[in-house]
């Protein structure tokens, strides 16, 4: 993948008008301009990880997880999101149908509830295997007190 593509396009896109769940549309969008073919990719954000996995994206663990450039993550959903999220890093900030100026939690609502999420890196993934967490608090995890995060 062009990674350097794949930002540059999302966040030109998310420069648009910010539009309530337009999050998986905008990923979808950059990530054809990087050269991916999506073709039969799911609607929600929730239901990306699949699709990334057929991308060559591997799923990491979120155990200590350190963002790197061009990393995706799939936020599954909670009571006011219930399609879910999904977000890319450039390098210094997460950006989906915007630009996410405070950080990793896409909303208050996501770091409100702790959020469960699935990281994905193009090529090889941290761990053997790995699959969605069980019912672990994303408080527990060390990687969110990075500064990245």
């Amino acid at each position: 993948m062009d990674v350097d593509r794949f930002l540059e396009s999302l966040a030109e896109l998310a420069l648009a008008p910010r539009t309530r769940g337009a999050c998986a549309d905008r990923v979808c969008a950059a990530l054809e301009q990087a050269g991916f073919d999506t073709t039969g990719h799911p609607t929600l954000a929730k239901d990306w990880g699949p699709m990334l996995a057929r991308l060559g994206f591997a799923a990491l663990t979120d155990i200590d997880y350190r963002p790197v450039r061009g990393d995706i993550v799939v936020f599954k959903p909670i009571a006011d999101a219930p399609h879910g999220h999904i977000q890319a890093f450039d390098g210094k900030r997460w950006i989906s149908d915007h630009v996410q100026l405070d950080g990793f939690w896409p909303a208050p609502q996501y770091k409100k509830t702790m959020a469960r999420f699935m990281p994905h890196r193009l090529g090889e993934a941290d761990a053997p295997a790995v699959r969605w967490p069980g019912e672990r608090q994303a408080g527990r995890r060390a990687g969110l007190t990075t500064a990245a995060l």
